[in-house]
């Protein structure tokens, strides 16, 4: 589960579309507790602004479900990353550690 703190970025849902979009990118600015941050929302062809007091959720289904589904930070999905140590293992190719001719 990931936690707030100042600095990391998440995904804002904002009630009103910047160039008709209501997502848009955020840094947290204050957490103030793991799921509760302002955040510098930063719209696309927009200026940034603060948002505050906006709860944060794991997922954006979550934030869909909550009680303001209008306004909402999530955090980024976190597509394509190998789901164990394992399989980031098996994706990265060996490394030679020297010792061979070039």
């Amino acid at each position: 589960m990931n936690k707030a703190s100042m600095g990391r970025m998440v995904i804002v849902r904002t009630p009103s579309p910047f160039n008709n979009s209501h997502f848009h990118p955020g840094i947290i600015t204050h957490a103030w507790k793991d799921d509760y941050i302002n955040v510098k929302v930063l719209p696309d062809c927009g200026a940034p602004y603060d948002e505050t007091s906006v709860y944060l959720y794991q997922t954006k289904e979550e934030g869909e479900k909550s009680k303001n589904p209008t306004r909402f930070a999530y955090w980024p999905p976190r597509d394509n990353l190998p789901a164990t140590a394992d399989a980031l293992a098996s994706a990265v190719p060996e490394v030679s550690t020297g010792g061979e001719s070039r």
